[in-house]
C-alpha cells in the first residue's frame, strides 16, 4: 500500500551497484525507493513503475534494474 515498506536486516551492500525488480505494468503504478538504516534514511535508489492495464495478470512480467545512486559499503538495514 501507499507509504508502506519492507525491511531487510543487516545486508552487506559492499558490492551492490543496483537492484533488479520483476514488475508488471498493471494498475496505478508507483515508485520503489530504497533507504538505508531507517524508513526515512538516506535514499540510495529509486525505480518508477508505470501505470498500465494488461489482459492477463499471469503475463507481462519483466525485469528492470535500478542503479544505486552512490557507492554504498558495509552492512545496513535496507528499507524498500
Amino acid at each position: 500500500g501507499h507509504n508502506s515498506y519492507v525491511k531487510f536486516n543487516q545486508l552487506d551492500l559492499t558490492h551492490v551497484s543496483g537492484f533488479t525488480y520483476r514488475v508488471q505494468g498493471h494498475g496505478a503504478g508507483g515508485i520503489i525507493e530504497v533507504h538505508l538504516d531507517k524508513a526515512d534514511g538516506p535514499l540510495i535508489s529509486t525505480m518508477t513503475i508505470p501505470a498500465g492495464n494488461i489482459d492477463d495478470p499471469k503475463t507481462g512480467w519483466k525485469e528492470v534494474v535500478a542503479q544505486v545512486k552512490e557507492k554504498v559499503s558495509g552492512i545496513h538495514d535496507v528499507y524498500f
